[in-house]
């Protein structure tokens, strides 16, 4: 540890204020106001990190000393409007300490606006949000105050922006034990410290609702990648029956948050992410009270990382169930840190775009020993990263598939660059998957073969879908109706089968480039087809009695049965259509012979018909301009021997020609 940093009781306090120096220091109200003036700023908590572990005391205060090489210090009182030229005060070279009252004005507009201030995160700025004891919430209230003047201020923010010689850089760090879980994508509406609803996986919700069904421990914040960095939402309170939930940090619009993976033990969580060798350069560090309270952290140590346990975290930004710590080092030193710091994230950064891939990924080395996976990976292995990693695929899935496996992976390494082919894995019904593999070499450090990267796509459903598809088009094209599919907007003819292409007399691509009013031949001066469309989508399925036109100008009648559709999210009308020229034909006979039925006026001597005009037809002429019937003319027995019986070659046989 590089500085002064320690609990100290007010009578040593008090002494070291009145030797000089610059101080950061959190404590109890009542011994902040009986400090004297100095260049010091202070916020109140009753929490904090020692040596021997967490403790909560009203008697001591938390002091940080700031290193004797300082080459100087500036006090400023913002209020949360000023308070957007932080940055912008900074020291060209140095960092900024800043402290604020839990839900002032002042915190909630730093809250929701940092990252939106001049020279956002140009200099590193790091703090703490100011409480008080958990029993005295709504009772007292929090306070920063200006060692300069004594002053204590409900809402505004203080700040200490400090300056170091050339060669010593300032470095901000993080500790976030927490990681999004597997499960559902929350994101928001707007941004906030409340919700009432919320979108889980696009579908709007009650959130209180949803929190309390899915029994989600809200000890565990909602966490969400901000550019590379884990950062927590932590739940303040959830009212099931107002549906109101609240949070100490905002949620912001558009961002996609998860509910946090369980971290079993925090000491032991966050111990494994402390950086080697900080205690020798650490200067500064604070904890949140959510992680003291969940985890029981009051008598444990976290070693080497002593400070307030407060109210909210500063880096940059608020933050919430996080630890913030700050480190002196030498230029060069910053260089790597900041070196592997942004390694770290761009590291965060890609798992986290390789485990939103739905299709499974991996990584292996030249052993075929898998190096990195993302979740849809472990899903397909039905096994953990932990117990995939390290492990070649014959200790993963069956012989069948290894075998398969290896060998295309031996013949890609004996031959550097892409490969595409087909797998089929077992399916969980007990039938197969079928899987497209494909996959390329990545160079290794001294050159030639690293490894192999690729991506399984499952194409089942894929092929399934295609194959029903192809049924379903095979069913309209052999339909001898028209079929046609028109957009409800402005009546295009978005598709067509083979009897719509010969019924109208044009080629499939002449009739996509057509409305569907454009093919008929009935349409009156003021057509609208936009009213037209809106009855056919009032209507269950609607029966229209048309008048078509073919390309060579020909008109013919038309029956056309039209139904609206609604297909993801689009909207559709189908039209099915059939030429009705022969019924029309055939109806028109009908009523011809229809004028037939009914009394007829008949001559009783020589037979003939008077028709409707007054005049005597004969029989065969008055039917024949009435039906479709053609005569034609010979004997019957009867007038046969009345005509010819008493000649002599009728006596004798013959009949007539």
């Amino acid at each position: 540890m590089i500085n002064g940093q320690g609990m100290l009781e007010l009578s040593e306090l008090k002494q070291k204020i009145a030797a000089g120096g610059f101080y950061f220091i959190a404590a109890d109200e009542s011994l902040l106001t009986d400090l004297p003036k100095g260049d010091w700023i202070g916020g109140t908590t009753p929490y904090f990190m020692t040596d021997n572990g967490g403790l909560q005391t009203r008697d001591k205060a938390y002091v940080l000393e700031l290193p004797k090489y300082v080459t100087g210090a500036c006090i400023k009182i913002y209020t949360g409007r000023s308070l957007a030229s932080v940055y912008r005060d900074a020291p060209e070279n140095g960092f900024s300490l800043i402290t604020m009252p839990a839900s002032s004005p002042t915190h909630l507009s730093f809250a929701l606006n940092a990252h939106d201030y001049d020279d956002f995160a140009a200099s590193p700025l790091a703090g703490w949000i100011a409480g008080v004891r958990l029993e005295d919430i709504g009772k007292a209230t929090p306070k920063v105050f200006d060692g300069r003047t004594g002053n204590s201020f409900t809402d505004a923010a203080a700040v200490m922006h400090v300056s170091l010689p050339k060669g010593r850089t300032a470095v901000l760090g993080i500790i976030n034990i927490f990681e999004p879980g597997d499960g559902d994508v929350l994101t928001f509406e707007a941004d906030g410290f409340n919700a009432k609803n919320a979108f889980v996986n696009g579908r709007s919700v009650k959130l209180a609702r949803y929190l309390a069904s899915k029994k989600l421990d809200t000890r565990l914040p909602l966490v969400a990648d901000y550019g590379g960095a884990m950062i927590n939402v932590s739940f303040q309170s959830v009212n099931e029956t107002s549906g109101d939930v609240s949070f100490f940090a905002p949620v912001f619009k558009g961002v996609e948050y998860r509910h946090a993976k369980s971290v079993g033990e925090y000491l032991r969580a966050f111990m494994s992410q402390k950086p080697q060798g900080i205690e020798d350069r650490l200067m500064f560090s604070c904890n949140c009270i959510l992680n003291y309270r969940h985890s029981g952290l009051e008598g444990r140590r976290t070693t080497g990382f002593t400070g307030p346990i407060t109210f909210g975290e500063v880096a940059y930004q608020l933050l919430n169930q996080t630890a913030v710590y700050m480190e002196i080092v030498t230029a060069n030193l910053a260089e790597r840190l900041r070196t592997e710091t942004a390694l770290r994230r761009q590291n965060r950064l890609l798992g986290t775009l390789m485990d939103t891939i739905p299709d499974p990924v991996f990584y292996k080395d030249e052993s075929g020993r898998l190096l990195g996976c993302n979740r849809a990976y472990e899903e397909l292995a039905g096994l953990p990263k932990a117990k995939i990693l390290g492990r070649t695929v014959r200790e993963l899935f069956p012989a069948e598939i290894a075998d398969v496996y290896t060998r295309k992976n031996n013949e890609l390494l004996a031959a550097p660059g892409t490969q595409t082919y087909e797998l089929d894995f077992p399916g969980g019904d007990g039938g197969s998957r079928s899987m497209i593999v494909r996959s390329a070499t990545f160079p290794g450090a001294g050159g030639g073969v690293g490894g192999i990267a690729g991506v399984i796509r499952d194409v089942t459903d894929l092929r399934r879908a295609n194959d029903e598809l192809k049924l379903f088009r095979d069913l309209l094209e052999s339909s001898s109706d028209a079929v046609l599919i028109i957009f409800p907007g402005d009546g295009r003819l978005l598709d067509v089968n083979v009897s719509a292409c010969e019924m109208l007399g044009r080629s499939r691509p002449e009739l996509l480039k057509m409305r569907f009013p454009e093919t008929r031949a009935d349409l009156p001066a003021d057509y609208d087809w936009r009213a037209e469309a809106e009855r056919i989508k009032a209507a269950p399925s609607l029966l229209m009695n048309l008048t078509n036109r073919r390309s060579n100008g020909d008109t013919f009648p038309a029956e056309a049965n039209v139904k609206y559709v609604a297909l993801s999210g689009k909207e559709y009308l189908v039209a099915i259509m059939r030429d009705i020229s022969g019924r029309r034909k055939m109806e028109a006979a009908l009523k011809e012979v229809s004028t037939l039925q009914g009394l007829i006026p008949i001559c009783a001597n020589c037979k003939k018909i008077r028709n409707d005009k007054g005049y005597w037809e004969r029989v065969e002429t008055y039917i024949s301009q009435r039906s479709e019937a053609k005569f034609s003319h010979g004997l019957c027995e009867s007038c046969i021997d009345k005509l010819y019986g008493n000649e002599k070659w009728f006596k004798d046989g013959e009949k007539p020609g």
